[in-house]
């Protein structure tokens, strides 16, 4: 899905993404469920769903944020850039066990650092 770079613009629960327009034919389908990081086409760009999201969605779905990149993705300030990666399902997990266990190590750390070990 690397069509150049992209800049955010928060908007509470979603990401604009400004960036090159897809072309798609359509942008209005049936609403479906969505889920934390859906990329969506809409007819004035593309919008990440974020944590906050509705449950339902109307425009075509073109990529998935993965679970671990949700949050960075949410705090990126307007105008900053983000780059998307193709990854496969074992690529994400593999991500997201790293993220997950460099957290537990930064609240061991914490905890040591307290006196709450």
């Amino acid at each position: 899905m690397d069509r150049g770079r992209f800049h955010a613009r928060a908007v509470g629960w979603e990401q604009c993404l400004r960036g090159l327009p897809l072309g798609l034919a359509s942008h209005d389908i049936l609403s479906a469920p969505v889920q934390d990081g859906s990329v969506q086409s809409t007819g004035k760009g593309l919008i990440a769903l974020l944590r906050d999201r509705g449950t339902l969605g109307g425009y075509p779905r073109v990529a998935t944020v993965i679970d671990c990149d949700v949050d960075r993705l949410a705090q990126l300030l307007p105008g900053n850039r983000v780059r998307f990666e193709l990854v496969d399902r074992n690529e994400a997990r593999r991500l997201c066990l790293l993220q997950e266990k460099a957290l537990l190590r930064v609240v061991a750390a914490v905890r040591e650092s307290t006196g709450q070990a």
